[in-house]
C-alpha cells in the first residue's frame, strides 16, 4: 500500500515515513511523512513491539524556503547536494566514524510511575544526543538533536498527522524532527527497560537517517517504485538500518543499558504480515540489531548494499 503523506504549505515531498526497532511509522523528512514502530509487547514472551510507521520525510523547499525545515550541507562545503541520492545511503560519512560511545547514568523507572518513566526516557534520549552528536562531528556532518514527545494518548494535529501512526508505539516525524512514543499503562514492568530503550534508540535512528540524507534517498526510492515489492524492499532497508543503529547506540551506552539477552527477548513471537513486509522478519530485525550491537559502529549498518536475502 502506498504511504500517505500529509499536505504541507511549501515544497514538494521528497520522502516518506520510517519506523524503529519494532516497526514504527514512516519518518518524514523536512516536510511531510513519518516513520513508525510496532506496538509494545503485552508480555515478555510476546512478539516484538513495532515501531511506528515509516518516518515522514523532509520536503524540498520551493521558491519560499523554510529555513527550519532545510537539511544543512556538509560543514565547510557550500554545495547543498554534497551528500545526496544513492551516495548518501551507500557511502555515507557516518560509516567511517568508528565506534560510538557516550557516558550515561540511567536508573530503571519505578513500577507504574509515569514521572519516573519520563525521567528514564529523557535520560536515554539525552545520552543518545551526546552519542550521535559525536558521530556526526567525526563525520563532519551538521547535526541537531530531535525533539521528543512521550504520550499516554495519541497526539493529534502534528505536521505528520496523528502520532504515533496506525497501531505503532513509536513514530518519527521528519517534518518537525520529532519522535513520538506512546506509552500506555502499566507504565513500567520488570522486563520493559530494554524495550523502552530500544524503542527510543530505533526512533532516534530515523532522525540519524534524516540528518544524514539517507531518509531522503529512501523516500525517492520508494516513490520511484513501480511495484509493492519494490516499495517494501526500500522500506525494509530503511527500518533494518534503524535497527542496526539502535544496536550501535545500545552498545555505545555501555553498562547503563540492559544486558543483550533482554534486547533479544523482545524479538520472540509473531508479528502481523504488514510489519514483516515493510520492517522485516523478527529474526532479520534481531540480526541487524545484533550487527550494530556487536560492532558498536555505524560501519556495519549499510543495509543499502546488502543482498536482498539479508533484508527479508
Amino acid at each position: 500500500m502506498r504511504r500517505a503523506f500529509p499536505l504541507i504549505a511549501v515544497g514538494a515531498l521528497l520522502s516518506g515515513c520510517a519506523g524503529g526497532p519494532l516497526h514504527r511509522a514512516v519518518p518524514q523528512a523536512a516536510g511531510a511523512a513519518a516513520v513508525t514502530h510496532s506496538p509494545a509487547p503485552a508480555a515478555r514472551a510476546s512478539a516484538k513491539p513495532k515501531a511506528s510507521a515509516k518516518p515522514t520525510k523532509p520536503v524540498k523547499p520551493s521558491a519560499s524556503p523554510v529555513p527550519t525545515l532545510l537539511m544543512p550541507p556538509l560543514m565547510g562545503d557550500s554545495s547543498f547536494s554534497a551528500l545526496s541520492g544513492r551516495r548518501a545511503a551507500e557511502a555515507n560519512p557516518l560509516y567511517a566514524t568508528g565506534r560510538a560511545a557516550a557516558r550515561c547514568r540511567l536508573s530503571a523507572p519505578r513500577q507504574d510511575s509515569w514521572k519516573s518513566l519520563r525521567r528514564y526516557l529523557d535520560a536515554v534520549s539525552g545520552c543518545l544526543d551526546r552519542l550521535w552528536s559525536r558521530q556526526f562531528g567525526a563525520a563532519r556532518l551538521y547535526f541537531t538533536p530531535p525533539e521528543r514527545v512521550y504520550a499516554r494518548h495519541k497526539v493529534k494535529g502534528t505536521p505528520c498527522g496523528t502520532m504515533p501512526s496506525d497501531d505503532a508505539t513509536g513514530t518519527y516525524c521528519g517534518a518537525n524532527r520529532t519522535y513520538y512514543l506512546l506509552i500506555e499503562p502499566p507504565y513500567s514492568r520488570p522486563w520493559s527497560t530494554a524495550w523502552l530503550a530500544e524503542l527510543t534508540a530505533h526512533e532516534y535512528g530515523h532522525h540519524v537517517q534524516n540528518m544524514s540524507y539517507i531518509l531522503d534517498y529512501e523516500t525517492r526510492l520508494y516513490s520511484d517504485s513501480t511495484t509493492k515489492a519494490q516499495e517494501d524492499l526500500a522500506s525494509r532497508r530503511l527500518e533494518l538500518q534503524a535497527e542496526c543503529l539502535a544496536g550501535v547506540a545500545a552498545r555505545g551506552m555501555g553498562s547503563a543499558m540492559a544486558p543483550w539477552r533482554e534486547f533479544a527477548d523482545d524479538y520472540i513471537g509473531e508479528q502481523d504480515k504488514k510489519w514483516r513486509l515493510d520492517h522485516g522478519e523478527l529474526a532479520t530485525q534481531l540480526r541487524w540489531l545484533k550487527r550494530g550491537y556487536d560492532s558498536g559502529s555505524p560501519r556495519t549498518c549499510n543495509t543499502w548494499t546488502a543482498a536482498k536475502k539479508d533484508v527479508t
